[in-house]
């Protein structure tokens, strides 16, 4: 092996050397701006992978060319016969220029990196503080997303928070539903906490929600230190049913707030609450009569399911003009015999057969004539309810067993098997 065959070996060290440096460095600095938010992975490891390539045929480019400038300066004189390539200047342009970019990209990355880490710790001690600073909180700014998701995940991971930290970061976080969750879960939550949180979502209240606003609502409603006061102010601002129900049920035992909680769903416009209102089965006289003649069919129709319904009530809706209604009252435990007889008679005759199948399915005391002129139903559904029913006689589920439709023989077989033993079918 000759001088200059040992020279070019020499230089094919030094350069996968220095690629080696290269692609440590790009590593290097992938983890540095590595921060603790997931989704920028996949935007680190493609910097890290433009910015690799360009990086290392850039150190190639500016290393070779002083390399073989100088070995041609130095061995000139010993290698005249043999003339030695120089690398093209123009080759290395390109190169060179994506590797200032990469170390401009990467300095940046760098400074972005050192400020989040800096606002990182900023709020770690404005959590940490055992007194209120506000002069900190007004330095961090509440919108921005690491910032939230920090805070709240510092409030899920402790436990017992003092008051005056929740009315800290509840005044200073108004609009964010998951960290004002964070602080309803809070057992030590108090009252004035919840009427803060109230206070800041009040303006989102109206109307229908999405589950975590609905959620926050009917937490704060129903948190151990909410009042009636508080729980009927949220009643009364949100149309969202959802929320409507579940604070009715969590306060249904209360007398006091049955009524103001029934006002409010009369007094709203919106015939959703007053359907709940009409849903309720312990309301009052005066009630019942105002939902009786309500204009829209539905909450009449829902307030005709009340056993409570008094007799006057029960003939007023009897010849009401929506079939709903009439439907409803049909299954009312409450209506005298001699009229769910005659519906029923009307009801075989006449009613589509989703309702027929409905009048077996939620009426546990239907009548055997009924079922048994049911179980001739045309509708293979309908004749299927009537095998599930628990009062239908078992002369009918054995003739049933040699039904025309395949599903109506199997529920019939499974209800001979299971009623008289499984030697029977």
């Amino acid at each position: 092996m000759n001088t200059f065959q040992v020279s070019n070996t020499f230089f094919r060290t030094i350069l996968i050397i220095i690629a080696s440096l290269a692609l440590i460095t790009t590593a290097s600095l992938v983890i540095i701006n590595f921060d603790q938010s997931p989704e920028s992975v996949i935007a680190r490891i493609m910097i890290a992978g433009l910015l690799f390539v360009p990086g290392i045929t850039a150190i190639f480019g500016l290393v070779w060319l002083p390399v073989f400038i100088i070995s041609r300066l130095l061995l000139r004189h010993r290698f005249d016969r043999r003339k030695i390539p120089l690398f093209p200047v123009p080759a290395i342009i390109p190169p060179a220029c994506f590797f200032v970019a990469a170390l401009a990209l990467s300095s940046l990355l760098l400074i972005r990196y050192n400020s989040n880490n800096r606002l990182r710790e900023t709020v770690d001690q404005a959590l940490r503080a055992p007194a209120p600073n506000a002069a900190t909180w007004t330095a961090i700014p509440a919108d921005n997303d690491k910032v939230s998701a920090q805070v709240e995940r510092w409030l899920g991971e402790s436990f017992g928070v003092h008051e005056p930290k929740l009315i800290e970061l509840a005044e200073n976080f108004p609009g964010n539903i998951p960290i004002a969750q964070k602080i309803v879960d809070q057992i030590s939550a108090s009252t004035r906490v919840l009427n803060i949180l109230w206070t800041n979502h009040r303006s989102e209240a109206a109307g229908f929600h999405d589950a975590s606003l609905r959620r926050l609502l009917v937490s704060i409603a129903t948190h151990p230190e909410a009042n009636e006061t508080l729980a009927c102010d949220i009643v009364r601002h949100t149309n969202d049913p959802a929320v409507r129900v579940a604070i009715g049920q969590h306060y249904g035992n209360s007398v006091a707030f049955r009524q103001k909680y029934l006002d409010i769903l009369l007094s709203d416009p919106s015939p959703q609450s007053r359907r709940i209102a009409a849903g309720i089965v312990n309301i009052s006289y005066p009630q019942m009569v105002s939902l009786a003649s309500d204009p829209d069919p539905s909450v009449r129709a829902r307030l005709a399911s009340n056993p409570y319904l008094p007799d006057n009530l029960l003939r007023q809706l009897d010849t009401d003009n929506n079939i709903e209604v009439r439907r409803n009252l049909m299954l009312n435990p409450n209506v005298p015999a001699e009229w769910r007889n005659a519906y029923y008679r009307e009801a075989i005759i006449h009613e589509d057969p989703e309702f027929r199948g409905r009048l077996v399915r939620e009426n546990p005391d239907c009548p055997e004539f009924v079922l048994r002129n049911l179980a001739n139903d045309e509708i293979a559904e309908v004749r299927a309810e009537v095998v599930n029913h628990s009062k239908t006689p078992m002369d009918v589920i054995g003739r049933l067993v040699n039904d025309k439709a395949a599903p109506v023989r199997t529920q019939a077989k499974m209800r001979m098997r299971d009623d008289l033993g499984p030697a029977t079918y």
